[in-house]
């Protein structure tokens, strides 16, 4: 199964970090300046087992269901 995960702030950044971080395959949408520093530094998740660097794909929408590729 692939998540995409509307929305990678504070709730849906962990939310995707963790689904990651078990193996699933994660895209996140986000936009602005947050997707430009998504795709340049990742997400760095805080967890009890320690400090994890997460790079995910990212897209800047959604266009009918599918991801929008940013060029």
């Amino acid at each position: 199964m692939r998540y995409v995960v509307l929305g990678a702030g504070a709730v849906g950044g962990v939310i995707g970090a963790n689904l990651h971080l078990a193996g699933r395959s994660v895209t996140f949408v986000a936009r602005g300046s947050h997707l430009d520093r998504i795709r340049a530094d990742g997400l760095l998740l805080d967890r009890a087992d320690g400090r994890h660097l997460v790079r995910v794909p990212v897209s800047p929408a959604l266009h009918r269901g599918r991801l929008v590729r940013a060029r």
